[in-house]
């Protein structure tokens, strides 16, 4: 009898541990590695045993994964593979296993869940998911990055760019023979030459190289594989963290990309985060920010040298000059918006409205040819005949009530959703989450390192953020 007590004790005892042991699976994002989550080594402990901050430390081991990033489903393949030799088989189906994910992670989770859950000849290694910037829906950026739109988004910065400045250097060197045709030719001879061989460079550095591969196509929203994602069966328990970049995003995003205190997933990425004052982890947004100042100034210089020369040729290139500094503003000013276009944080709709609809050709020509005119020129004086023929051929067609007519049908609105710099906001929501949660003031990269994220990762861990998500 006191046997038959001690081996039901000793059952006992082993099934409410087997109920308190959890695994956790760190699975990271595109172009990261196995180092991508090491910043919570110092939060839960070693790689073995990660063991929250709690008066009551519960037994939780971590496993960092890798894969090659060679197609979600032979990466979703690759970490199964990983997890049958490194999880003790009785904890295959272990329902506390954990899943945390960032990014396109949260991709390759799903794709190994929901093929696992349909083939009950394979374990299916965890049923709770955290995901961290995960797209769900896809990633606008992957498109673009894959169509090239990304490559000629750089393509066009260095130029733009760079006129301003080569536009003085090749005035001074041919300040004997000021000829603007022979100052424009050199200065796009050596801009082309210079800006293919930086874009070159960069678009063939092992960084970029490493964001450009199979996986990457999987990921776009018109591929085929993120159709059938769609399909599979969705993880039953799960909690979603997004951040919200502030403007300029293109510029702080990639600002935490470089510098002491880089947050990139690769290597050994940065097992801490420190503030972007103390890093200067702003260093690309001070630098536009200047770029933007100095040719501002530059471009105000040439404009009032062209006004007060006496010479022709002097006036003529300094406005030319002017000009070239403009096209580095412009850019500037628009690269915030074009980015947001990128990343696909920009949408737009077919909304019912009352429209104008023209009948007189004739005037809708000439407008047409006025407009096309004022862009040949280069956007002359607006006060100059040109415009004025243009304001009043549009007039002439407004106060005629023959030439329009109003019809019902629609218009085309545009909506700005939040982004993270990377992924709209809006597309890491997951419908039947029990959270999705914003980590405030994170960018992509920074929603693993954040203080707003390790705090919020080390609540949930500790069960303080009051969600039916019990990691035990």
């Amino acid at each position: 009898m006191k046997n038959i007590f001690f081996i039901i004790a000793f059952l006992s005892t082993t099934t409410i541990f087997a109920q308190e042991e959890t695994n956790v699976f760190w699975i990271h994002g595109l172009g990261g590695d196995i180092n991508a989550w090491i910043v919570y080594d110092e939060f839960f402990g070693s790689e073995e045993d990660i063991v929250p901050n709690s008066d009551e430390p519960r037994p939780i081991r971590d496993f960092r994964v890798d894969y090659t990033m060679d197609g979600v489903v032979q990466d979703a393949k690759s970490i199964e593979d990983d997890l049958i030799q490194l999880v003790p088989i009785e904890e295959h189906s272990n329902p506390n296993n954990i899943a945390f994910c960032h990014s396109m992670g949260g991709a390759v989770a799903r794709q190994l869940y929901g093929t696992n859950v349909a083939n009950p000849e394979v374990p299916n290694f965890f049923e709770k998911a955290v995901f961290v910037g995960t797209q769900f829906k896809g990633a606008p950026l992957a498109e673009n990055a894959i169509n090239g739109r990304v490559t000629r988004f750089l393509k066009d910065a260095c130029p733009e760019l760079l006129a301003g400045p080569l536009s003085e250097a090749f005035s001074f060197l041919f300040s004997d023979d000021p000829n603007i045709t022979i100052i424009s030719i050199g200065q796009e001879l050596f801009m082309s030459g210079i800006c293919n061989f930086l874009i070159n460079e960069t678009l063939e550095s092992e960084t970029v190289a490493g964001f450009l591969n199979q996986s990457t196509a999987d990921i776009r929203p018109s591929s085929p594989f993120m159709s059938e994602l769609l399909e599979l069966e969705e993880i039953p328990i799960t909690i979603s963290f997004y951040g919200v970049e502030e403007s300029p995003r293109i510029w702080r995003t990639f600002s935490s990309l470089i510098g002491p205190s880089s947050v990139l997933g690769v290597g050994e990425g940065r097992p801490s985060y420190l503030p972007r004052d103390i890093t200067n982890d702003e260093i690309l947004v001070e630098a536009i920010s200047g770029f933007n100042s100095l040719y501002y100034t530059r471009m105000q210089v040439h404009i009032l040298n062209g006004l007060f020369s006496q010479k022709p040729w002097a006036r003529l290139i300094n406005f030319y000059q002017a000009r070239q500094y403009q096209k580095g503003i412009d850019w500037i000013e628009d690269s915030d918006p074009l980015w947001h276009e990128l990343v696909g944080s920009i949408t737009s709709d077919q909304v019912p409205s009352t429209v104008l609809v023209f009948d007189c050709e004739d005037q809708e020509n000439e407008i047409r040819q006025l407009m096309l005119q004022i862009e040949i020129n280069g956007n002359p004086d607006p006060n100059g005949p040109t415009w004025n023929q243009l304001n009043n051929a549009l007039n002439a067609l407004q106060n005629n009530p023959d030439c329009y007519r109003e019809e019902e049908g629609f218009v085309t609105m545009f909506f700005q959703d939040d982004n993270d710099g990377i992924v709209p906001s809006g597309t890491q929501f997951v419908p039947g989450a029990l959270s999705n949660w914003e980590v405030e003031g994170a960018n992509h990269f920074e929603e693993r390192n954040h203080p707003n994220a390790t705090s919020l990762y080390t609540e949930l861990f500790n069960g303080d953020l009051n969600l039916e998500f019990e990691i035990k």
